[in-house]
């Protein structure tokens, strides 16, 4: 999706939500834990506080379609 070289400071970088968020997704991934609806909710909204622009709640139909990609 980028250029090599060429990332997002938020790509090469990242943020503590994010690895929180990336974090227990794997976990679920790999069968480690059980999808907990209103932590996952937490985590994507923690995140969103790093990136002011994003606040914006998905729906719930948007944040179906952001774990299933995530988990695919």
């Amino acid at each position: 999706m980028y250029d090599a070289g060429k990332a997002t400071k938020y790509l090469t970088e990242g943020s503590e939500g994010r690895d929180r968020l990336l974090a227990y997704v794997n976990a679920i991934q790999h069968g480690q834990t059980n999808l907990d609806q209103a932590k996952l909710d937490r985590l994507i909204a923690e995140e969103r506080e790093y990136w002011p622009w994003r606040k914006q709640v998905p729906d719930l139909e948007e944040q179906e379609t952001m774990l299933r990609a995530l988990l695919a």
